[in-house]
């Protein structure tokens, strides 16, 4: 058995405080945002989504009338697919005359994004999260961005 060492002991001690004293709240933010900025992964989305439909036309009329660049999924979700526009003037002003006609409010800044490649920055939590979980995330994610409680807050660690 080793002999104990009270200086030994009491050097480490003081050692150990002196690491805590100068563990701050800044540096445990930093070293999350790094291991964070390593899990980032950065890609060009193919496909945008847009809204989930409930109007059983429009969902209808999209497919007896599919246009190149959007796509309906499991008869409720739309996505657009950017790499798929071949004039964005003429496909805003097509998906802006549609919406309109079935009473979805979008404006044209809007849908002009929703045509336009976009990247993606995420950390992948998690895979194989049911479509109902994910569109409850978004929404709680808008809700939260809204309220006026939260205003000015970021909830990115990044800076962007």
């Amino acid at each position: 058995m080793a002999n104990f060492n009270e200086q030994e002991y009491q050097q480490y001690l003081t050692q150990r405080q002196q690491i805590i004293n100068e563990f701050t709240q800044t540096k445990a933010y930093d070293l999350i945002k790094q291991r964070l900025n390593n899990l980032i992964t950065t890609e060009v989305r193919e496909y945008n989504f847009v809204l989930f439909m409930e109007n059983q036309d429009l969902i209808s009329y999209l497919i007896n009338n599919p246009l190149p660049y959007l796509t309906v999924a499991n008869n409720f979700y739309l996505y657009t697919q950017p790499s798929q526009v071949s004039n964005l003037d003429e496909a805003v002003q097509q998906l802006q005359i549609l919406f309109d006609q079935h009473g979805i409010a979008i404006t044209e800044q809007r849908i002009r994004s929703l045509l336009s490649p976009q990247q993606n920055r995420y950390v992948r939590v998690m895979d194989g999260v049911s479509s109902i979980i994910a569109t409850n995330l978004i929404n709680l994610k808008r809700e939260y961005q809204q309220n006026p409680q939260y205003s000015g807050r970021t909830t990115s660690l990044t800076g962007e």
